[in-house]
């Protein structure tokens, strides 16, 4: 048998060769204890503490592109011993004594993956269907943000956004979501160890929904506790890089629940956690930390952020949630009833419009290039109209219309033509200074 023929279907040829209860038993071999002797220490190598993952020492030879950071792949290969404890007694493979009992995975090969994929026939089909689909999807979204067909629809921009331009280090594209005015939590729960579950029942649904929608979700609830304690980004200790919780797989989306933050004293972690979340919302960088040096290493991670005031991290859009119904009634819990059919089609929509390559139209471009980049003349016009606006000499003053004889408060420096509001006669026109009144227009300074 050759080497192409297993690779060609490499999972089917082991069940036929070594029956199905072998890939069960190999994957089993993958699982970990976190209490056990010598995988605690594996643990810290696991982004999300107190979750259940399998882990594997995976050896690439002669690999045509190397494995980037935070890239999701699939490996085929077969699984070895791990380290012998003799293998590890000299001081030079003294750090790989916490992996003695971790399986070796040989890789034969592997491949990236990417979140979505689709035939081109399935991706026509939900093109077809677009237009039903997003309508559908908005309402499906509304349920966990208490009927707000507008915070919903900033949501979904935010689930297909992605970084589509990394050019000198700026990255463009990425949609960062603030949710203000969101239902606060109840008293926090004080447990025996620092967790990352959402105790905001309506936060809960919001996440609820969110896992039905993407393929990668992780909650993060931004209370004192877990920003005292820690560790936001990776960092070396001895030889072993333990780490943190923004090490993540592209694609991910975070969503962050500020409505359990409370007063207190953040020290230093809390300082670099925040700090670690602003790197990561405003150039999209998770720092690696070494004992003499660090790495911004690049990703591509969306973040939704849920407060009840002012969030205290930068966002690229806020929006003040409009409740329709309370978010914890049994109406929303109906409402939020859908077919898995349904959701599917939602997945693929979510998918496909996130992959898709888009173009920017060349007057919506000059519009934010000079929105970014103001032209020289519209900075010194703007700091004209300051001026006026700013001058002592400036007033508001009634004016009558020689028309209708209406009544208009009318600005004296006013730097755009004026019009009566009942019949629509030019009350004044710009001149760079004091606007010019119109012939027959009188006028009384108004009382400061």
């Amino acid at each position: 048998m050759s080497l192409a023929q297993v690779i060609k279907d490499p999972l089917q040829r082991i069940s036929e060769l070594f029956g199905t209860g072998y890939l069960q038993e190999a994957a089993g071999r993958l699982n970990l204890d976190e209490n056990a002797e010598n995988t605690a220490a594996v643990y810290e190598k696991y982004p999300l503490p107190n979750c259940e993952h399998v882990a594997a020492i995976v050896k690439f030879y002669d690999s045509p592109e190397p494995v980037k950071v935070g890239q999701l792949v699939e490996v085929i290969g077969i699984i070895g011993h791990g380290f012998n404890e003799h293998d590890v007694t000299d001081v030079f493979n003294s750090h790989m004594e916490v992996f003695t009992k971790i399986p070796v995975l040989h890789a034969i090969t592997y491949r990236p993956l990417q979140p979505f994929s689709f035939a081109s026939e399935c991706a026509s089909d939900i093109l077809d269907q677009s237009r039903d689909i997003r309508p559908a999807l908005i309402d499906y979204i509304s349920n966990a943000f208490a009927g707000d067909k507008l915070a919903s629809e900033f949501v979904l921009l935010q689930l297909i956004s992605r970084v589509s331009s990394n050019t000198g280090g700026m990255k463009i594209g990425q949609f960062t979501l603030n949710i203000t005015n969101f239902p606060p939590s109840s008293a926090p729960v004080k447990t025996k160890n620092v967790s990352l579950d959402l105790t905001n029942p309506v936060s809960k649904r919001v996440m609820s929904t969110l896992e039905s929608l993407v393929p990668h979700c992780v909650q993060l609830p931004l209370s004192l506790e877990v920003l005292n304690k820690m560790a936001f980004s990776p960092k070396s200790v001895n030889e072993n890089l333990h780490a943190g919780l923004l090490q993540l797989v592209n694609g991910t989306t975070i969503l962050i629940d500020e409505t359990v933050l409370t007063e207190g004293t953040l020290g230093d972690t809390g300082v670099r956690n925040i700090q670690a979340l602003a790197n990561l919302i405003q150039r999209q960088n998770v720092t690696y930390v070494f004992p003499y040096s660090q790495y911004d290493i690049d990703t591509d991670i969306g973040v939704l952020t849920l407060s009840s005031k002012k969030s205290i991290l930068p966002n690229n859009c806020t929006i003040h949630l409009e409740p329709c119904f309370d978010p914890e009634s049994a109406e929303a819990q109906d409402q939020a009833q859908i077919s898995k059919e349904t959701l599917d089609l939602f997945r693929k929509y979510l998918g496909l419009a996130r992959c898709s390559e888009y173009e920017i139209p060349e007057d919506v471009s000059k519009l934010a290039v000079d929105l970014l980049n103001p032209s020289a003349e519209h900075e010194k016009r703007s700091h004209k109209l300051k001026r006026l606006v700013q001058s002592p000499n400036s007033y508001f003053m009634d004016v009558k219309c020689p028309g209708c004889v209406n009544i208009s408060t009318v600005f004296s420096h006013a730097q755009t033509v004026v019009l009566c509001s009942s019949c629509g006669t030019v009350l004044c026109q710009p001149t760079g200074g004091r606007a010019r009144l119109t012939e027959g227009c009188s006028f009384r300074k108004k009382a400061n």
